[in-house]
């Protein structure tokens, strides 16, 4: 196992993409799923464990796992089974850890700094040094305490940066969510730059995509724009036509692009790579085209994964 019992998930984006298959193929989805996140990578190819692991015949898994692999929920690779988002999320968590580890530590040196600084009714001995005639220290401790904000200011600015979404997304349970969160230590300039982030990946999504505020709160996924990829995302981000959208979401279309799953929308992102007048990052279209390659490349060319065997 990955030493990391457990995986991000978010149920908004799982529904939606798991409506229309069967229970069946939910199932089989969700359970490979698993697999994939306990072995914390693509998994081994073998129809009978897999099928076992399963709970069905080999001949129904061959069936269900296939629907899978073409609705493109799955893929394969060489001899190994994997799902591109599960990859990513795999290489997000032990960031995102790092990253909690620290501001766990960072908060208990700021409690240690004010316990230290707090009276403890004890009658210091005077120190000519440190003190004068009246006994008062020269240089008094400073509190630790973060500078008072506004609150609901910073509310409504984190409010104006989320995302619009299409459905119901009620406003007062997120004051509470957002203000608690701010109590337990996190910065409200964080959340609204989160926020943004996230309205810049979500803009060339339906709005129906986009995660009730609430839910995006419950989940801490502020958190998750902390991680170096993100970071970098963000920082190449473009604006086109007056709309600012992340590298990555810029990839997704460029990718789908240049393997013939839709066509440019050019009213939003100008003329396609390639053509005059493109305005996306050259850098961006050619990591692309080094993905594509890569996965274009002969099965004896690409070196499987091995995983742990099934104990």
């Amino acid at each position: 196992m990955s030493g990391i019992p457990y995986f991000n998930f978010y149920p908004a984006d799982f529904m939606n993409g798991v409506r229309g298959l069967s229970p069946q193929e939910v199932g089989v989805y969700t359970m490979l799923l698993c697999r994939i996140y306990e072995e914390n990578g693509p998994v081994d190819l073998h129809y009978l464990r897999l099928s076992t692991y399963c709970g069905m015949r080999e001949s129904t898994f061959r069936k269900v796992l296939g629907k899978l692999v073409e609705l493109g929920k799955l893929e394969i690779r060489g001899d190994c089974l994997t799902n591109a988002r599960a990859e990513l999320e795999i290489s997000n968590r032990a960031d995102n850890l790092k990253n909690k580890k620290r501001a766990g530590e960072i908060s208990a040196e700021k409690r240690q700094q004010k316990q230290r600084a707090a009276p403890t009714g004890v009658e210091q001995v005077p120190n000519d040094k440190n003190t004068n005639k009246n006994n008062t220290p020269l240089n008094p401790p400073e509190g630790d305490a973060r500078p008072k904000v506004d609150l609901d200011q910073k509310f409504e600015e984190f409010w104006q940066a989320y995302p619009k979404r299409e459905g119901p997304n009620p406003k007062n349970p997120c004051v509470r969510k957002f203000k608690s969160a701010i109590k337990a230590g996190a910065e409200p300039d964080q959340m609204i730059q989160a926020a943004r982030a996230y309205a810049a990946q979500m803009s060339g999504e339906p709005p129906k995509f986009v995660a009730q505020t609430q839910t995006w709160l419950n989940q801490k996924r502020w958190q998750d724009c902390t991680d170096a990829a993100q970071r970098r995302d963000a920082e190449q981000a473009v604006t086109l036509n007056g709309r600012t959208y992340t590298a990555q979401s810029i990839k997704r279309v460029v990718f789908e692009t240049l393997t013939g799953a839709r066509t440019w929308p050019a009213e939003k992102l100008g003329p396609e790579p390639g053509k005059p007048g493109c305005a996306i990052p050259s850098e961006l279209v050619t990591e692309v085209r080094a993905v594509i390659a890569e996965r274009s490349k002969p099965k004896s060319e690409i070196i499987p994964f091995q995983p742990r065997m099934i104990a």
